[in-house]
């Protein structure tokens, strides 16, 4: 919104004329319009909106990667910590990615995004890991 000049701080708020005040009203909707514009055309969401829009279409792909751009440090260090490898990190991020796509439906609006992000993360990784441990298991 706009700020008033400091000169003007000490009159009532009565006085100024109706067309200011309409001015701003309007100027204050354009600059919400042109952000919710911005993050349309740019892809820019925060975590709490892309879990939203993926618990109603897991196959967003638009919400996947603002999810994996938004956070892509943590879920770098998690896979490292669950895998302890360089190679093949994309292929487990991707898979961590859409299984995080797919759980969520689970996310609820009250909850933090960060913290259900990192328990999903965690909790994915160690599902990995176990499976890649157990296919290892059958295949010897």
């Amino acid at each position: 919104m706009y700020r008033q000049p400091d000169e003007e701080c000490d009159s009532v708020l009565g006085d100024y004329p109706v067309e200011d005040k309409l001015e701003d009203v309007s100027r204050g909707i354009c600059i919400a319009r042109m952000d919710s514009l911005k993050a349309w055309c740019f892809g820019v969401m925060t975590n709490h909106e892309a879990l939203l829009r993926l618990s109603a279409d897991k196959n967003d792909h638009l919400a996947v990667a603002s999810l994996h751009d938004n956070n892509a440090e943590i879920i770098r260090t998690t896979v490292m910590r669950y895998f302890r490898t360089v190679t093949g990190g994309d292929n487990l991020e991707f898979a961590l990615m859409q299984r995080m796509a797919d759980h969520a439906r689970f996310y609820k609006h009250s909850e933090d995004a960060d913290a259900w992000l990192a328990r999903c993360a965690n909790t994915e990784c160690d599902r990995l890991r176990n499976e890649a441990i157990h296919d290892k298991a059958n295949r010897d």
